[in-house]
């Protein structure tokens, strides 16, 4: 379908294949495949000698993504594809800067340098008059651990962080 500049098009090739296009039009082209003449649209012609940047970048980002496949809201899925997108380039102008760390070790460093320049200071202040407290999982040691059972019977335990402010939480974790 041609309307003004675009056109949109649905070709079948080993699935459905759209595609959206201000440059061209419905023109096709023979080529020849495993020894067969086939008629392949132009525009299908054109992406895949060029499609190189894009599906290398997609390709190389899905191994390390931020974006879980069980989000509903749309808009938590796109900022995280954003926030793959802004590593993917840190991570190729690191490279191009002669970086020596792999991709993986790189976002381990990236996180790590957020979490040190963002971390919440647990020292005691010396002033009454504060803002408003900070939850207890930012400020209290608070990481669960699951117990290791020696014959296969699940143990449980007091949460010590719960057990000082005097709630009684059993748990297989610790």
């Amino acid at each position: 379908m041609i309307e003004g500049q675009l056109m949109v098009f649905k070709w079948k090739d080993k699935k459905d294949v759209l595609m959206l296009s201000s440059i061209h039009n419905d023109e096709k082209t023979m080529i020849e495949k495993k020894g067969r003449r086939l008629e392949k649209p132009n525009v299908v012609l054109d992406y895949n000698q060029n499609m190189g940047g894009v599906d290398l970048g997609d390709g190389v980002m899905a191994a390390y993504t931020a974006a879980r496949n069980r989000l509903k809201k749309i808009y938590k899925k796109i900022f995280l594809r954003l926030i793959d997108m802004c590593c993917f380039n840190a991570y190729i102008i690191y490279k191009k800067d002669k970086g020596h760390l792999d991709r993986l070790h790189f976002l381990i460093e990236c996180i790590e340098k957020f979490v040190d320049n963002n971390i919440v200071k647990t020292h005691p202040k010396t002033s009454t008059s504060s803002s408003t407290p900070k939850p207890s999982r930012l400020v209290e040691r608070h990481f669960p651990e699951q117990m290791k059972s020696d014959i296969g019977k699940t143990k449980s335990r007091k949460c010590r962080v719960c057990y000082k402010k005097g709630v009684r939480k059993e748990s297989t974790y610790w």
